[in-house]
């Protein structure tokens, strides 16, 4: 807990204290357990430290944004006991948590089709015919595991998540600029006939 209250408060914004911590828990399990159990509790303190800092979806919103302003609104902020100087995660804040995560190979990039995972499942081969022809198909079972593509999707850190955000904080601006500019044409247009 001390870790993360530090990384709140830290001007730099820095996720290295954090993915070295989940590292050196992953590289102790695993040297006990195995890597499947590692990489699964790795996933659960990555899940628990994004909901530690990921602002709510209420202070994200365009909409309801100015009734949580002056409010804690992330876990992180909470326990700091104020929401000033607190590093709260926006959407792109996710993205790039997993992405160091997938870096430093303590989530899996791709899943089953990623050579990092060392998993010990064996995938399915069904036999598929159309036609006449007959070729085989390789099902891996990736419900077992989780890759960095499945943690951002678990998480809401998507491409279309971030966009979906941009979206929402500047839409509005540039909305009221399109209806300013449009307004001030049609006063000018306006004056300009009497």
């Amino acid at each position: 807990m001390g870790s993360l209250h530090h990384v709140s408060i830290d001007p730099n914004h820095d996720f290295s204290p954090l993915v070295k911590h989940i590292k050196e828990m992953k590289d102790t399990i695993e040297s006990v357990h195995g890597h499947e159990l590692a990489g699964r509790i790795a996933q659960y303190m990555s899940t628990l430290t994004v909901a530690y800092f990921k602002k709510d979806d209420v202070a994200r919103n365009w909409r309801t944004k100015l009734g949580t302003i002056d409010r804690a609104n992330s876990l992180a902020a909470e326990f700091a006991g104020t929401h000033l100087g607190v590093w709260e995660w926006e959407v792109a804040d996710v993205a790039n948590f997993v992405t160091v995560l997938e870096r430093e190979r303590i989530v899996a990039k791709m899943g089953a089709y990623d050579l990092s995972y060392q998993g010990s499942t064996v995938p399915d081969i069904e036999e598929k015919k159309f036609l006449g022809v007959k070729w085989h198909k390789i099902k891996h079972h990736e419900e077992e595991f989780e890759s960095g593509k499945s943690l951002r999707q678990k998480l809401g850190a998507t491409k279309m998540d971030i966009s979906k955000e941009l979206l929402s904080k500047y839409a509005p601006l540039m909305l009221i600029a399109m209806i300013y500019t449009l307004m001030k044409a049609a006063l000018k247009e306006q004056s300009d006939k009497k």
